[in-house]
């Protein structure tokens, strides 16, 4: 039924998206990460992660059950959701599941890694193009990623990669806490040092998938061929080392450059990744082989109208405030893209 709903979709040219929750009753790391690699293999445009929460009135939050299956929970600050109220202090939060008698915290990590590196690709269209061509190698989203979260610390990396690494890694187990009391009075003198008023949102997928997708350009292409090369384990030939790259270069020009929006330089390729798109990536790359074009970036009035507006309005902002309202405000999101066409 899913296959074909895909194919009715594909057909009319509509996008598909599905939800996945991690932390489910005799889930494994294992079972996910194959659920999550078979998803990506039927076609889905956007695979988003999600923790799953306990809430008051649902089976998984009775006593019972959270012995039966050894659930154990930690708190986190729902965005910016709190504020005092007649002087009293209000927080929204949510309980995580982060570990069970089928997973350990450890894997919860894993997965919420996973969570991060999903919502880049699929939903902020980080490198997509490169990740599909992957799979056609034999590489699979999550394995890839994997590879990614845990880089040889003995080869020479680039230090602003290893940084952000670092930082991502920081604030994911930053922003859990034990008890809803420690979250409670952590968030509460966040308010107060802050004038009451609330400080940084902790949106870790949105905030961090911007600063990859916009700020931390320098680094993405060496490392990208790095883990490429080692999953490979020498067996990566010439040609597909050149194809994998000149992907990397193609997601780069298909991004909007919102501070001065103008086309592109055209790209030659000999694949026909415009097909290969619309088709959900399920054909191989290399069997969509064509007489070498000129791929064209462009964008709509329209699109350009927006994102104009949306500079004059907002250029003061520092960079990453202004790259995290360019994805809030402009919309739809495929006008942060160019549009492509062959030449």
């Amino acid at each position: 039924e899913i296959d074909s709903a895909i194919t009715w979709a594909k057909g009319l040219n509509l996008n598909t998206y599905t939800d996945l929750i991690f932390g489910l009753p005799l889930d494994t790391r294992g079972s996910f990460v194959k659920l999550l690699d078979r998803t990506v293999g039927r076609g889905f445009d956007d695979v988003g992660v999600k923790e799953l929460i306990l809430a008051d009135g649902i089976e998984m939050n009775r006593k019972n059950f959270r012995k039966k299956y050894d659930i154990k929970t930690k708190y986190r600050i729902l965005g910016t959701h709190y504020a005092k109220h007649n002087g009293t202090f209000l927080a929204e939060h949510e309980e995580v599941v982060v570990s069970s008698n089928s997973f350990t915290y450890e894997d919860f990590l894993e997965c919420r890694y996973m969570s991060f590196m999903f919502y880049s690709v699929f939903n902020l269209n980080f490198q997509k193009w490169f990740f599909h061509f992957a799979r056609d190698l034999g590489i699979y989203p999550t394995k890839f990623f994997s590879s990614f979260f845990k880089p040889d610390q003995d080869d020479n990396l680039p230090e602003r990669y290893i940084r952000f690494l670092d930082d991502l890694k920081d604030a994911i187990e930053s922003e859990l806490y034990d008890t809803r009391d420690e979250m409670v009075d952590s968030t509460k003198k966040i308010f107060e040092a802050n004038g009451n008023d609330v400080g940084e949102s902790s949106r870790i997928n949105f905030n961090f998938g911007g600063r990859l997708k916009y700020l931390e350009k320098e680094w993405v292409k060496p490392v990208l061929l790095y883990h490429l090369d080692k999953i490979m384990k020498g067996n990566l030939s010439s040609e597909d080392r050149d194809l994998a790259s000149l992907l990397i270069d193609l997601s780069e020009r298909e991004r909007v450059d919102l501070k001065n929006i103008s086309e592109k330089k055209p790209l030659f390729i000999s694949f026909d990744v415009i097909n290969w798109k619309l088709n959900k990536f399920k054909e191989p790359l290399h069997n969509l082989k064509m007489p070498e074009k000129l791929i064209k970036f462009s964008t709509s009035k329209s699109q350009t109208l927006m994102i104009e507006g949306f500079h004059k309005r907002y250029a003061s902002y520092s960079d990453m405030d202004y790259y995290q309202q360019a994805m809030e405000q402009i919309r739809p999101r495929r006008f942060l893209l160019h549009n492509l066409s062959y030449i």
